[in-house]
């Protein structure tokens, strides 16, 4: 099967999506059609500091003829605003969208089952056309409705022309990056007022402005940081705030010397990191039971998506029948929570790790292969597909978890770990990801050979494996060099009359087939019969 393009200028194709997208949302409205189309996700805690942005976001929105987008640095509060407003102003919407992306944003959006549920769309295994019918889809609903795009980046360029359009829709992009489409809303540090109030509401043990001021002037009025140095200082019952400050500085941190932006302003990735050190910090400061730790180095394997309770349990192994050890986990769990390394979501009753704070902790406890072994093990069940009796649109949901795992252990070389990536692998190459397939599948051969040797079953199957996703992409002559060398293989390993060496002659006859060579292919099809 060949590789699928969508270019912005294939009008037949836009135009073929546009009917169906009509054509499915007619048929749907002799059916309700669900307000919420997507879960919205809820805010724990009360928005602090940010009434201004909120309060103008809609009149933005309102009279633009563009996308929104609101930019910042990351943890400077944009998912926490646009949740709030979506909250806020929910009733004044006909329906509401909310989707976080994760990676691929074709995948991110055409495998979302309850958004396509909702629209009544069934899912064809293709995302960026699905993806495409979704926008138009949700175009053709009537009545003033929000789409929020959260954690955007340069992807959505590319669907910029199906995004449902003014005035009938909002559409609001939360993002690092800038974006030349979109009518750009600045997100920006908060003011030493909002700070102070803002860190009073997590921290009441002691009232000290001249000394909290000092302490958050020094991270620049971050957000995040701010939530998390008052929500640990709260938990550990630090008192009174000088102490919080002497306990700061002798972890290295510098009271009163601000975090310098100035000297980076290409790149928002790297500002974010010049702020590492103070969460370092603030992280040294408790004593962390081995049950904290564990859960952190668990959260930073998984995707920063919530995620409910049960099902980080499940892909933890975590059973309640062993009273002990569940009571033990939920007792680290929430107070990671209160301590703000953890965040919470009372209407999904899930649970997330913010990325910077994952980005911040595997560089901190640097997870081991061992540490998260089960967790891999079980993202690897999930990621498998057997391609005879299930859909692979069923496994597009966990791509997200095993591309964590790839961010986490980019170099592992375990067997165990070739599996997993292989199994990541397969779920691409049915996504229509061919070269992300490739570069997975060739990862697994050069595993296999280092672990197994040249002439291992398991290497002749990830080279014949390799070789399909070649098949896909035309490169038919690197296809037959790899199974050439697989068919020699299981000469080796089983003999010229072992299904498996059927199998591998009938795949390279294809091959043959491909290359035009007639002849070939016919003689290592005879020999198959």
């Amino acid at each position: 099967m060949d590789q699928k393009h969508h270019g912005q200028g294939d009008n037949v194709a836009r135009d073929k999506i546009e009917n169906i997208g009509t054509k499915i949302v007619q048929y749907e409205s002799k059916r309700e059609v669900p307000r919420l189309l997507t879960k919205l996700p809820s805010l724990s805690d009360k928005i602090i500091g940010r009434e201004e942005e909120l309060s103008s976001l809609f009149d933005t929105l309102e009279t633009s003829q563009r996308v929104v987008l609101m930019n910042g640095m990351g943890g400077i509060g944009k998912t926490t605003v646009a949740t709030a407003f979506a909250n806020r102003h929910r009733d004044k919407y006909t329906h509401i969208a909310w989707v976080e992306q994760l990676g691929d944003f074709s995948n991110d959006l055409g495998s979302n089952k309850v958004l396509a549920q909702n629209l009544g769309i069934p899912l064809s295994g293709d995302p960026t056309s699905d993806a495409q019918i979704i926008l138009n889809a949700m175009s053709n609903l009537g009545g003033k409705s929000l789409l929020v795009l959260d954690n955007g980046d340069e992807q959505l360029q590319q669907f910029k022309d199906y995004f449902p359009k003014a005035p009938d829709w909002h559409v609001l992009i939360t993002s690092r990056q800038e974006m030349s489409f979109a009518k750009k809303v600045a997100l920006d540090f908060l003011n030493e007022k909002e700070a102070l109030n803002l860190f009073y509401s997590h921290y009441d043990l002691d009232e000290d402005d001249e000394t909290a001021s000092e302490i958050l002037r020094t991270v620049d009025f971050h957000t995040l940081t701010i939530e998390v140095f008052a929500k640990t200082a709260q938990n550990l019952e630090i008192t009174p705030l000088r102490k919080l400050r002497d306990l700061l500085e002798q972890r290295g941190v510098k009271i009163g010397k601000p975090v310098d932006f100035s000297a980076i302003t290409h790149s928002k990735e790297d500002q974010i990191k010049q702020l590492f050190p103070y969460l370092e910090a603030i992280f040294q400061l408790p004593d962390m039971s081995e049950d904290e730790v564990f859960l952190l180095k668990q959260y930073i394997g998984l995707p920063p998506i919530f995620l409910s309770w049960d099902m980080i349990t499940s892909l933890l192994d975590i059973k309640d029948e062993d009273e002990s050890v569940w009571d033990s986990n939920l007792m680290a769990r929430n107070s990671l929570r209160k301590k703000g390394w953890i965040i919470y979501d009372e209407e999904q009753q899930a649970f997330k790790m913010h990325r910077i704070i994952q980005d911040v902790l595997v560089d901190k406890l640097k997870p081991e292969f061992e540490d998260l072994e089960t967790l891999v093990n079980n993202i690897t069940d999930l990621l498998y597909l057997d391609e005879v009796k299930e859909n692979p649109v069923d496994k597009f949901q966990f791509i997200p978890f095993g591309v964590r795992i790839l961010q986490v252990f980019p170099d592992h070389e375990h067997e165990d770990f070739a599996v997993f990536v292989s199994n990541l692998a397969v779920v691409y190459r049915n996504l229509g990801e061919y070269e992300k397939a490739r570069d997975l599948h060739q990862k697994v051969l050069e595993l296999d050979i280092r672990n197994y040797g040249e002439d291992h079953p398991s290497t002749a199957r990830s080279r014949s494996n390799l070789a399909v996703v070649y098949q896909n992409l035309g490169d038919y002559e690197g296809a037959h060099s790899l199974l050439e060398k697989a068919l020699e293989s299981d000469i080796r390993n089983y003999g010229e009359d072992h299904p498996s060496t059927a199998i591998r002659r009938s795949n390279l006859a294809l091959v043959y087939q491909d290359l035009g060579d007639y002849e070939g292919a016919r003689s290592l099809l005879e020999k198959v019969l």
